[in-house]
């Protein structure tokens, strides 16, 4: 959740700097004058938003900084498998989306026997995080509502488009187009490279879910009165788009691929951490469990997971986790290997760490004491 938060918050003031940019290129207004007397006129709002701004980030600069100092932030090739493919990403629903998802089937099976050894590929570079884009007819109604506002500078034919609001298209369109990629080369390589808190970013396709309102407003704004007319005119086929551009947003699909009813179960005969135990770290959970996707990635997930529910219902700190991000020192993969808890305890001593407990459910008693 906080990294999401992270993500929204970082579109917003970013995309507020991009529409900045676009009105002064609009407006005309990008000589020093004429920002110096922009700043005298509006002195007092700036200042009350700026203080505003300044207490109200200190919070998340106290936690960020020092993590980014810590971990140097995201890599680029981490962040390249996550950016727009232009076209199909622009508008990649997922095969489970009810009106258009019968595009995208095609696809995966092109990818998988284009690449018939990694049977995983399709999902990496169609699915997951690539499913943001936007329905067709959706995406089809936004472009040109942009292009009409930019290019033709009108409103539903006859009526000008304001600076502000070609600004916001312009600056809009813009943002969409930084996250394109061409094999490797992408304008969001700057982007990542010279806008504070860039590095921060991996799933760069999350912008297109951020785009979302403003590409409505957009196109409301162009649109809303020839739906209006339309309505009068021939209501039945108005009905008709609303309920089409209702049923594109549809999918059969669900973000949610755990049970945690199930979840629960599977944990709860597990005793909580006995007394003097400060801290604890899992070495199992679970006596017997399903492979998770691949062998790499179960011995790095499921008990670092597990380990931070648990952390949760006993609220009590475990020196397990997973994030984007690691510690340099991180070290809590493999749980089977025989090294494991010697880089538990290795941890504890860098750390200083007093009271730390092992979990393992196969033994008798699942605890045990590892620092005093």
């Amino acid at each position: 959740m906080a990294a999401h938060l992270f993500y929204m918050a970082w579109f917003t003031l970013f995309s507020a700097c991009l529409y900045l940019a676009c009105w002064a290129v609009v407006t005309r207004t990008w000589r020093p004058a004429d920002w110096i007397a922009l700043l005298r006129r509006h002195a007092g709002t700036i200042l009350a938003g700026v203080a505003t701004f300044a207490v109200a980030i200190l919070p998340f600069l106290r936690l960020y900084l020092p993590k980014v100092r810590e971990t140097g932030g995201e890599a680029v090739d981490d962040m390249l498998g996550y950016l727009v493919t232009p076209v199909i990403d622009m508008i990649n629903v997922g095969p489970g989306n009810i009106v258009w998802g019968w595009l995208f089937l095609p696809l995966f099976v092109l990818v998988h026997r284009l690449l018939p050894d990694d049977p995983a590929l399709p999902g990496r570079v169609l699915g997951g995080e690539h499913e943001a884009g936007f329905p067709l007819l959706f995406s089809a109604l936004a472009l040109l509502a942009a292009w009409r506002i930019v290019a033709t500078r009108r409103i539903d034919g006859c009526r000008p488009a304001p600076a502000t609001l070609r600004a916001f298209a312009l600056a809009m369109l813009v943002a969409w187009l930084l996250t394109i990629q061409l094999w490797k080369a992408s304008p969001w390589l700057l982007v990542f490279h010279l806008v504070p808190g860039a590095k921060g970013l991996r799933t760069i396709s999350r912008y297109q879910l951020w785009l979302t309102l403003p590409l409505l407003l957009i196109a409301a704004a162009v649109w809303r009165q020839r739906a209006r007319r339309l309505f009068r005119r021939r209501p039945w086929l108005a009905t008709g788009l609303a309920a089409l551009l209702v049923a594109e947003n549809l999918s059969a699909e669900t973000p949610a691929q755990l049970s945690r009813a199930e979840q629960r179960a599977a944990l709860m005969h597990i005793p909580p951490p006995p007394p003097g135990c400060a801290s604890f770290y899992v070495v199992a959970t679970r006596p017997t469990e399903p492979l998770y996707i691949s062998r790499e990635l179960h011995a790095r997930y499921p008990h670092n997971v597990d380990a931070m529910l648990l952390a949760e219902l006993w609220r009590g700190p475990t020196i397990n986790g997973f994030s984007t991000l690691h510690p340099p020192d991180w070290g809590f993969a493999e749980p089977r290997a025989a090294d494991y808890d010697a880089r538990a305890r290795r941890y504890a001593q860098r750390h200083r760490l007093r009271g730390l407990c092992r979990l393992d459910v196969r033994a008798r008693p699942p605890w045990s004491r590892v620092t005093p």
